[in-house]
């Protein structure tokens, strides 16, 4: 049986000017990593929507290309797919945030009660009770759960570039840090640096957002302003 020919990627020579040396890619990769991890640990609460609306519209895009061949067009598909997204996630950003991870919890306690020999209804169960006891939680203290979130992030942004930047500097390989990464060699100091960052930050910024609401801006500034003021009698 002769199977037809794999198809290859065929090979375009760039102009010197657009070829970069790994090195410089590398370099900006690091400085990219710290200068956004301090953005997190700093101002976490006004940049996790702004990131969140990021990353959901290139999801969006992503789907919207997976289905363009329901309306014949990848165009439309990706604008609609990130635009639809997108907008949800930047006005619905706490609802986006407790369904993905309530639906992976989902999962996993489907995959944990199938493994431990569950039946399909109870694995259902186990499944909702998982979801309500992830996705409730970051409802109610969705503020709380996002600083968490940026000041780990932000701290685990700054590990990493620092690392690159720290290989670099040694002129070793950049695939020395994946390799550490698998074999456990610094990711015990690794996460000792993070939480060491993440814990003053988390604090720093329930100080400073302390009176604002969720994207971190001002709230009211009394119920009275809210109210219409009364005609003295």
């Amino acid at each position: 049986m002769n199977l037809p020919p794999i198809p290859t990627v065929p090979q375009v020579a760039l102009p010197p000017q657009f070829v970069l040396p790994l090195e410089a890619l590398a370099t900006f990769w690091a400085i990219a990593n710290i200068v956004l991890g301090f953005m997190y640990l700093l101002y976490g609460l006004k940049v996790f929507r702004v990131m969140t609306t990021i990353t959901a519209a290139l999801w969006g895009a992503a789907i919207g290309v997976f289905f363009a061949h329901l309306i014949d067009s990848v165009t439309v598909a990706l604008i609609f797919g990130a635009a639809a997204l997108g907008t949800a996630a930047w006005f619905y950003t706490r609802w986006m945030i407790a369904l993905p991870l309530g639906l992976a919890a989902a999962a996993l306690g489907w995959q944990t009660a199938e493994l431990n020999g569950a039946n399909p209804l109870a694995a259902f169960f186990i499944s909702i009770a998982a979801a309500v006891a992830v996705g409730g939680p970051v409802l109610i203290f969705y503020r709380t759960v996002v600083i968490g979130l940026t000041c780990l992030q932000g701290a685990a942004l700054i590990v990493i570039g620092s690392a690159t930047g720290i290989l670099l500097l040694r002129h070793k390989p950049i695939a020395l840090l994946q390799n550490d990464l698998h074999t456990g060699a610094h990711l015990l100091l690794g996460s000792v640096c993070v939480l060491l960052m993440a814990l003053p930050a988390f604090y720093f910024q329930r100080l400073r957002y302390a009176g604002t609401d969720e994207t971190g801006e001002g709230e009211a500034s009394s119920a009275k302003e809210a109210t219409p003021r009364r005609k003295a009698a």
